[in-house]
């Protein structure tokens, strides 16, 4: 049901202590491999951005009405970390679950959100399905708030008529500040997409329980519409494409799962959350009435303290997978044993329950250069993969290309460009784009390529114009122009009363075949910009193969400073040098 497994409606709706964990986790590389996709039959809702159907789906497809795939979830609560539960299963029967839970919460902490998206990846290569969740702050406690928020008065709360339909409504003053939310959090799960991570994401959970600020409100502008605009959302505008959406709803005494049913469009699975398990395990109603709201999607049971008994799974045989939610494996908030030791034993024994070790290996898709965005910052420091290699997760690769993190990482996202310097030393710069390695962390990645006979130009200096404080569509009236030689060196710089130009040098080298190239239009979704310095990060500035940068400039698409809907892009040109 909720963020610290308080699950029995009502009943276990308990204050949330958050205690700092010390987290550590082994970086790992998924070999890419060449997979035959022809035969692929389920895709995702958000599949019309992906090349294949998602291997998850494939699976559990496969095994619906057979067998079931154990899952337990971790909640980094009362001195555990991201992987204590599961850690816990197997100490009990000697097998890990199959399914990896975590949840986002609502703490604020960028350090225990990136140590589940770390876990995440690592379960994923070791075959587990991963499966997400998200206890959102509401958009009322403003947008300074970020993602932090009490449980009482933050999760536990409601809003008005008005401020729900502000909330609904695009452009609106919470729907701003909703999407703003998503979009810290998306900067995890976009780690997992370039790596090829799937996930099955549930957001807003038990729809149908009241408690919570996003559920309860039935029609089709109620907590259904709030769940097809943050779908929508998440694969359209941010292009979220390895999220498979797990609508859920929970064994309320009164089953109107159909009231908040959003459309099959806009889920891949749906599943029920167990609380009441002397009804719901000894009952088919609630069984029967999620096949009714599934159609043609599979169901599962969301999250459960109670493991469902062997004579449930065989009676009620198309749930494909559960998850026991965190300490619920064994305790529920009173203290009261839920499973024993035995009984643990007995439901991971039975033949029908899949453990990690049933799990098929998942084919990873991506080739090493997916994920160059984030490569040293997800590596330690002592990692030096020399001038021809770029470090994924502590391994070396070797490239082409020798890619760069500028540092100091720099805290003040409306302040914090002027702190980075691309420096190529002579060389040509190929490619850059900036990166959020954490929240409101913010350098660059950039691409440097020789130039035989280069030698670096003079610095020049575009005019020092418009006040920075963070609206980075300012950064249009600004153009790099080196003709036709090569940009080695680019800096941006502010003046003392926050006025702001680039430095930049161009080597003296003759570049032909010089090209415009743009990368997507993409949105800033920024009141005049406020700190949309995040929204750069959409945008791999990347010559072809062989050529360089000798032009670079951000363009707006001229719906004024105070439209919502300003989009970006960078127009830039290549070119081949004379000489290589």
């Amino acid at each position: 049901m909720n963020a610290a497994g308080w699950s029995v409606p009502l009943l276990f709706l308990l204050v949330l202590t958050l205690v700092s964990t010390t987290t550590s986790t082994d970086g790992i590389t998924l070999s890419p491999s060449s997979v035959d996709t022809s035969d692929a039959k389920l895709t995702s809702t958000a599949s019309c951005a992906r090349s294949r159907g998602f291997q998850t789906l494939e699976f559990l497809h496969s095994i619906r009405g057979q067998k079931i795939v154990s899952g337990q979830h971790n909640d980094q609560k009362d001195g555990t970390n991201e992987s204590h539960y599961t850690r816990r299963v197997y100490e009990v029967t000697g097998e890990y679950a199959g399914l990896y839970g975590a949840d986002f919460l609502f703490h604020g902490n960028p350090d225990r959100r990136w140590a589940i998206t770390l876990e995440a990846e690592r379960q994923w290569a070791q075959g587990a399905i991963i499966n997400l969740m998200w206890h959102a702050c509401p958009p009322t406690t403003g947008a300074d708030a970020g993602l932090k928020c009490p449980w009482d008065g933050g999760i536990l709360s409601s809003l008005t008529d008005d401020e729900w339909n502000d909330l609904i409504t695009d452009g609106g003053n919470l729907n701003t500040i909703w999407k703003s939310r998503i979009d810290e959090i998306a900067v995890f799960l976009r780690y997992l997409q370039d790596r090829n991570v799937e996930v099955m994401w549930r957001p807003l959970h038990e729809q149908n329980q009241p408690v919570f600020w996003w559920a309860g409100r039935t029609g089709d502008l109620g907590t259904k519409k709030l769940w097809q605009l943050t779908h929508n959302y998440m694969t359209n505008d941010l292009g979220l494409t390895n999220l498979i959406w797990v609508w859920n709803v929970q064994d309320m005494p009164i089953i109107d799962f159909g009231d908040y049913n959003p459309g099959q469009e806009y889920f891949d699975i749906a599943t029920l959350d167990v609380y009441l398990p002397g009804i719901t395990y000894n009952s088919c109603k609630y069984y029967e009435a999620m096949l009714v709201e599934a159609g043609d999607r599979m169901v599962a049971i969301g999250e459960s303290f109670q493991l469902p008994s062997l004579d449930v799974m065989e009676r009620q045989p198309m749930w494909t997978f559960f998850m026991t939610w965190a300490y619920g494996l064994e305790r529920d908030p009173n203290g009261s044993q839920t499973n024993s030791i035995d009984y643990i034993r007995e439901v991971y024994n039975y033949p029908r329950v899949l453990k990690l070790k049933d799990m098929p290996t998942w084919h990873n898709q991506s080739t090493i250069s997916d994920c160059v965005a984030l490569a040293e910052t997800v590596c330690s420091n002592d990692v030096d993969c020399g001038f021809n290699g770029y470090c994924v997760s502590n391994i070396c690769f070797l490239d082409v290309r020798t890619y760069h993190s500028t540092e100091p990482q720099n805290i003040l996202a409306r302040f914090g460009l002027e702190r980075h310097i691309l420096d190529c030393n002579g060389k040509g710069i190929s490619q850059f784009g900036l990166v959020q390695p954490f929240v409101l962390h913010y350098n660059y990645y950039y691409s440097c390529s020789d130039l035989t006979d280069a030698t670096p130009g003079a610095m020049q200096q575009t005019p020092l114009d418009a006040a920075f404080l963070g609206n980075v569509i300012f950064l249009d009236r600004h153009a790099i122009d080196c003709q036709t030689s090569p940009i080695q060196y680019l800096h941006l710089v502010s003046s003392a009363n926050q006025r702001i130009g680039y430095n930049y040098k161009c080597g003296e080298v003759y570049l032909h075949e010089v090209e415009d190239y743009y990368t997507e239009w993409a949105s800033t979704n920024g009141l005049w910009g406020r700190i949309n310095v995040r929204f750069l990060e959409r945008h791999d500035v990347k010559c072809p193969t062989g050529k360089v940068l000798s032009y670079v400039q951000l363009q707006t698409n001229g719906q004024g400073r105070i439209i919502s809907n300003n989009k970006m892009r960078y127009h830039y040109k290549c070119g081949y040098a004379l000489h290589f």
